[in-house]
């Protein structure tokens, strides 16, 4: 019976270290962040401050206990030469090689995407979400209210069509 018991024993601590090494080998799995020169993200607010927005980016961070990952905000304020961004538009951001401001570590690189103006990269179309926007709306339509618009006349459309595109009539 003693040895029995000194044989389980010697599995428990078998174990035990097993265990120890699955979490320093969970510890040694978790990625070096480091920052990045590039990240992309969504303009959050602009400040009343001129040239300075706020970007916030979502990154992936591993938990190294469940090994699932997970993703994390963090934001970012970024200086914006010509101030052409607005909240809510996707940005492309460098990290800059002399800070402006002692918070201000990147700056505005490319307006990827504005507000309300994505367009699906894989078939290139116009969506909002998951949905194309041109399947709700016959083309013909579109490229006469857009001329219309354009040419300052509005007018010129009937009232059916304007339903149509706008979803109310003239005012």
């Amino acid at each position: 019976v003693i040895i029995k018991m000194a044989q389980n024993y010697h599995k428990i601590l078998a174990d035990i270290a097993k265990a120890v090494t699955l979490r320093q080998v969970r510890e040694k799995m978790k990625p070096n962040v480091k920052p990045t020169s590039l990240l992309i993200g969504r303009v959050v607010e602009n400040l009343k401050k001129p040239n300075i927005t706020k970007v916030r980016v979502m990154n992936w961070e591993l938990d190294a206990y469940i090994m699932k990952y997970f993703t994390e905000k963090e934001d970012f304020w970024v200086f914006d030469k010509n101030e052409e961004c607005s909240q809510g538009d996707i940005v492309l951001i460098e990290e800059l090689k002399k800070q402006v401001q002692p918070r201000v570590r990147y700056e505005l690189k490319e307006i990827v995407f504005k507000v309300g103006r994505a367009i699906d990269p894989v078939t290139g179309r116009p969506c909002r979400g998951t949905e194309f926007l041109d399947d709700y709306h016959d083309s013909s339509i579109i490229e006469k209210y857009e001329e219309a618009k354009s040419t300052g006349m509005i007018d010129s459309m009937d009232d059916e069509t304007l339903k149509s595109v706008t979803g109310s009539s003239k005012q």
